[in-house]
């Protein structure tokens, strides 16, 4: 049976990378697989959501399926004594969407899209640390436990979602591990939010990038630990982990802590957050209008680019309550809320000559 179906350019851009890449041998073969792979999703999260929808859905503290982890041991609180390490300098950072080199004033990679699976991470980060009373621990096996521990809470918070009935801006399981096939899931996980080393050293995944965490090598070995700026904000009372309330991702204190550290330690966020606030204050409230200013302030961006960036940003902003959108049948607008508002205000009394030449 033969199917003649559009794709975007976006997409068609991104499977020809693919293609390029030799993960798939035509744009037919890339459709299969991504067939294969929705009919598995279809066919197992149903079973899956029902598992966990049968325990108590007021609670994180449950073993994580297929093993033995316990999420309230390894997402505890109590690791305010544990030691940390210098942060990463920013020339042994990967800054994507860039090919070569770094800028701190780059903007986080859009894939990176929540911040919370981050604040999961460190917590399992600085559990760990402590249990080996050690500084550092083994990078791969803090990569593996904290990508189980995260799919633990993901499917956990999505078994939730569905019961209430939650629309996808709504949800804060989004980011985290929960998709099928479980391995790619977790892999995309890894690489995007926590952390991997290059064989030239570098350092490439959010947690790098907000330099949460450093990595050192002991003889042939890569070990991680988590910096000052990682333990304080893991350290933080969250609303989920800590407080079993499922309804927002931070608590105010974190939103505050976060806004305030990448002001003086990840200036390409901090910056970012400023140009979206003072787009759409300025009436570039609707996606196609954001992504036409990103692409004459960014011209070496490709589409996919900026759409992957857009929506991040947003994405990540949504999550700190910088953003509020509107919807009349399918056009959406977006505005600013009260708290983008008034972070806003405070961001204009600062000089900022990038801004200039939006």
């Amino acid at each position: 049976m033969r199917y003649l179906i559009d794709l975007t350019s976006i997409h068609n851009e991104k499977i020809q990378e693919l293609i390029r890449r030799g993960k798939f041998q035509s744009v037919a073969a890339f459709i299969y697989t991504a067939i294969e792979n929705q009919i598995y999703l279809e066919s197992s999260s149903k079973e899956v959501l029902e598992h966990y929808s049968a325990q108590d859905k007021n609670t994180l503290s449950q073993l994580v399926i297929g093993s033995s982890i316990d999420l309230s041991v390894l997402l505890s609180r109590d690791i305010n004594d544990i030691e940390i390490i210098k942060p990463p300098e920013d020339n042994k950072i990967i800054f994507p969407p860039q090919k070569e080199g770094s800028d701190a004033n780059t903007w986080v990679w859009g894939q990176v899209n929540r911040i919370f699976p981050l604040k999961v991470a460190l917590r399992v980060l600085g559990n760990m640390i402590k249990q080996g009373k050690k500084s550092t621990m083994d990078v791969n096996a803090f990569r593996e436990k904290a990508a189980e521990v995260a799919r633990g809470v993901g499917l956990k918070l999505l078994a939730i979602e569905k019961e209430e009935g939650r629309k996808r801006g709504e949800k804060v399981s989004s980011g985290l591990p929960i998709g099928e096939p479980e391995f790619k899931s977790k892999s995309r996980y890894k690489n995007h939010f926590l952390v991997s080393v290059r064989k030239d050293g570098m350092l490439d995944g959010a947690l790098a990038r907000f330099k949460f965490i450093n990595i050192e090598k002991e003889e042939n070995k890569e070990n991680i630990g988590i910096t000052k700026g990682g333990l304080s904000f893991a350290s933080l009372e969250n609303p989920i982990i800590d407080k079993e309330e499922y309804n927002v991702s931070f608590s105010d204190e974190e939103k505050e802590f976060y806004l305030k550290y990448v002001a003086t330690e990840i200036p390409g966020e901090y910056r970012a957050i400023r140009w979206m606030l003072s787009a759409i204050k300025k009436g570039v409230n609707r996606r196609e209008d954001i992504n036409d200013a990103l692409s004459k302030r960014y011209q070496e961006w490709t589409e996919a680019i900026v759409n992957t960036q857009r929506a991040g940003l947003m994405a990540r902003m949504f999550e700190l309550d910088l953003l509020d959108r509107e919807k009349s049948g399918v056009e959406v607008t977006y505005k600013i809320s009260k708290r983008g508002g008034d972070i806003l205000k405070m961001m204009e009394g600062e000089k900022d000559e990038s801004l200039s030449h939006m």
